[in-house]
């Protein structure tokens, strides 16, 4: 697995019309939540967590301790539900599909 590095802090943004260099500040991570998916799919890409202050904050999140284990949580829970299928009840769930779910798990060594 390639975890994104952060670069140091000679990184520099724009925000509210004022040049900065450094952390990315509460403000950056909160755009970086709210723009997750597009973030994400740019991250993905290969474009660097340098482009902009929100970028840098969502690779911090992404690669993060608690970002980790966050993604384990959930991917354990769907491992966990493509075996373990729940019967129907009021509310409808999207059951994930088993096979799909068997051929990407790692292979035992």
């Amino acid at each position: 697995m390639t975890f994104l590095e952060v670069e140091p802090k000679h990184r520099l943004a724009v925000t509210s019309g004022k040049r900065r260099c450094g952390e990315p500040t509460l403000e950056d991570r909160l755009i970086a939540r709210m723009l997750a998916p597009w973030l994400d799919e740019e991250l993905a890409r290969g474009l660097g967590a340098s482009l902009s202050m929100a970028h840098a904050a969502r690779a911090e999140q992404l690669t993060s301790e608690g970002g980790r284990r966050k993604l384990v949580r959930r991917l354990d829970k769907l491992v966990d539900r493509a075996q373990n299928p729940r019967p129907g009840g009021p509310i409808p769930v999207l059951t994930p599909c088993h096979e799909q779910v068997r051929d990407a798990m790692p292979t035992p060594r």
